[in-house]
């Protein structure tokens, strides 16, 4: 009798990542349409992502300091709470949902973090690839499948799919190693990172606000599924691309995805989903460029807690700004000031490069 395979861990990673990031995608892709169909407004569809971002710097400061049990800990129990949250959802009143939300945000950000600390201590190779693929396929994959889902079949299939996702991701588990003592932080030029403060604006106001807006427009669950999948899957491919393509310094990293996020500015002024498709597209490959060539930037001058702590920040940040703040200027300032926010990206476009033809004229 032939022995059973054994699943390496360093492939359990990738059906981990991808089981957690089907289970969350499709999970968080309801809770500002549940929202909407309750009739909350912007601010509270934006608090919503404010609190999905919150947990994520708060934890990412907390495991700086923390011990490997924890490590294991946040990468094992959020399954089970989770799971048990989305099963929650089909007997729980709609009306009464922000609890579990709060729980679920809280739940979920153990899990990223813990994983994104353990990467190097999982034994394999390509292990960064590996967890990008896991969670990037699903990112692209599952708002649309969620939308149409949700319009054909409604929330509770969707809440049933998502427990079904994080039961299967307990039996992929991976084992780390023995953590290695954490090195010292290192020179990082804040200003270069500023980018990942900008991605995590239009990220927010795309899947908090914008989203909404759209189905207060009555479109339909399953385009606005689909033209999220626009920019998660411009987003993933801007991750493969970028593999084959020489490396920059990082000011023209930090330069180049500002102006593919100034492309948000447009979103408020056009409903044609030819052009929104577009804006989407420019959007998703400047965020890939940010959460990339950036955390590439920030890993090699920082442990991994310090880089992760680093990363979650900055992205963090800036979606509580994109969901939470522009969601309430949306609601009671209008859509025009919103955009004016929008164009935050070109004076960081303008102040970064004439630093950059200062300094050769000076090498020069």
């Amino acid at each position: 009798m032939k022995p059973t395979p054994v699943i390496n861990n360093s492939h359990k990673l990738l059906v981990s990542s991808a089981m957690f990031a089907s289970g969350w995608f499709g999970l968080s892709f309801s809770f500002p349409l549940l929202a909407t169909s309750l009739h909350y407004g912007y601010s509270f569809t934006g608090f919503l992502g404010f609190m999905g971002s919150f947990p994520f710097p708060v934890i990412a400061f907390i495991y700086l300091k923390s011990n490997r049990a924890m490590l294991r800990y946040g990468r094992i129990i959020p399954y089970f709470i989770l799971a048990f949250l989305s099963a929650l959802f089909v007997i729980y009143s709609k009306s009464e949902f922000i609890e579990i939300i709060i729980l679920a945000d809280i739940a979920q950000g153990f899990w990223w973090i813990s994983m994104e600390i353990a990467l190097n201590l999982i034994t394999g190779s390509n292990n960064a690839e590996k967890y990008s693929i896991g969670w990037g396929i699903p990112n692209a994959v599952i708002p649309i499948a969620s939308g149409f889902i949700i319009q054909f079949l409604g929330f509770d299939a969707l809440f049933i799919v998502a427990t079904a996702f994080f039961l299967l991701g307990l039996l992929f588990i991976p084992s780390v190693q023995m953590e290695k003592t954490p090195e010292k932080f290192n020179k990082v030029k804040m200003r270069f990172v500023i980018p990942l403060l900008f991605a995590g604006v239009t990220a927010g106001f795309l899947y908090y606000v914008f989203v909404p807006v759209l189905r207060n427009e009555n479109m339909s669950y399953g385009i606005i599924g689909a033209l999220v999948s626009v920019y998660s899957i411009s987003s993933a491919a801007g991750y493969i691309i970028l593999n084959f393509l020489r490396n920059l310094r990082i000011r023209s990293y930090s330069i180049l995805s500002s102006v593919f996020l100034l492309s948000a500015f447009f979103i408020i002024y056009t409903r044609n989903i030819f052009f929104l498709a577009l804006i989407l597209i420019m959007v998703g490959i400047g965020a890939s460029i940010s959460m990339s060539k950036i955390l590439s930037y920030i890993s090699s001058t920082s442990s991994p807690r310090l880089g992760v702590f680093y990363y979650e920040t900055f992205f963090g940040i800036g979606f509580t700004l994109g969901s939470f703040i522009l969601g309430t200027i949306y609601e009671y300032a209008g859509p025009e000031y919103v955009s004016i926010l929008f164009l935050f990206p070109l004076a960081y476009m303008v102040y970064e490069s004439a630093g950059y033809f200062q300094g050769r004229r000076v090498s020069a």
